[in-house]
């Protein structure tokens, strides 16, 4: 993934990136454990970031300690105008943009249902998927640390 948005040529041809990435050898419990340090400096996010289109995404799956999320995320926020996040348990999944495309900060799942019926991904990858988002939408009914945030400087 590294080496593919380096060696990308001209910009802005990117819809979505979507980084996940493990590495096997990283200790558990480390304070991040996925991705691998690399996909998350500033170097390859403004690398990738170039090679968005105007309303692109970077889609960025985290495992981390807490205090390191919050250097991730203030990271993110220095980099990019749009900065959500979806937080199920332990993984944090960024996504990340310059364009203000996703105005409502309520996503229902009925919302993200649609969308992946209209970008045609894999039906039982979906409902998997959407089962999370009730186990998160749980989480915050229940004000514990997880669901969707927006994040604004």
């Amino acid at each position: 993934c590294l080496e593919y948005v380096h060696n990308i040529e001209g910009s802005s041809d990117i819809d979505i990136l979507v980084v996940d990435v493990v590495d096997s050898a990283a200790e558990p419990d480390s304070a991040l454990e996925l991705p691998p340090a690399e996909f998350v400096t500033s170097q390859f996010l403004t690398a990738a970031k170039s090679k968005l289109t105007s309303d692109g995404w970077i889609v960025l799956n985290v495992l981390a300690n807490r205090e390191k999320l919050g250097d991730i995320t203030r990271l993110f926020l220095e980099l990019f105008t749009s900065v959500y996040v979806c937080a199920t348990d332990p993984n944090y999944v960024f996504f990340l943009s310059n364009s203000n495309v996703c105005e409502k900060e309520d996503i229902s799942e009925t919302d993200i249902y649609k969308l992946a019926v209209e970008f045609e991904y894999d039906q039982d990858l979906c409902h998997s998927v959407l089962e999370d988002i009730r186990i998160t939408k749980e989480h915050v009914d229940d004000e514990r640390l997880l669901g969707w945030f927006k994040h604004d400087l």
